[in-house]
């Protein structure tokens, strides 16, 4: 239930902005309602950056006694021994909805990360810690900690 009022609530905040930007662009014509929205939210809209460990099986050592021209050969076929974990890199986007740091995202992109970044429009960057996550609605809420307030999309509250 919550999740379902954390979407309707974004939808409406999103149709809200949509609506303001409307009256707007009928006093310029060649400003188009998407465009005054998008100005509008632009601010709050950020990258988030994760870091995720993963269990390589091609980063290991080279097997004792084969000889070297075939194994890279034999490589592309059979894990290595010695296997060890590389970094994977992702990205997605959010939305700050609140003045103290809280951001959606979804939550494919900072499923198994061990590191989450977040790039606000003015290129500060920040760490976020992951707060929640449900994978059937894939939806995520971050937080990230600045001394100042963020840019935000108000969620409705009515």
């Amino acid at each position: 239930m919550k999740r379902a009022v954390l979407v309707l609530a974004f939808a409406l905040s999103c149709a809200r902005a949509t609506t303001v930007a409307a009256s707007v662009a009928q006093d310029n014509p060649r400003r188009t309602p998407v465009v005054t929205a998008v100005e509008k939210v632009r601010p709050a809209v950020v990258n988030v950056y994760t870091e995720t460990l993963v269990d390589d099986p091609f980063a290991g050592g080279a097997w004792p006694g084969l000889d070297p021209s075939l194994q890279d050969f034999f490589s592309e076929f059979f894990p290595k021994p010695g296997r060890r974990p590389s970094q994977r890199a992702s990205l997605g986007s959010g939305v700050i909805v609140s003045p103290d740091g809280i951001v959606v995202t979804n939550e494919h992109v900072i499923v198994r990360a061990t590191e989450i970044r977040v790039l606000m429009a003015d290129k500060t960057e920040l760490e976020a810690e992951l707060v929640g996550a449900d994978s059937d609605s894939d939806l995520a809420v971050l937080k990230v900690e600045t001394k100042t307030k963020l840019p935000y999309l108000p969620l409705p509250t009515e």
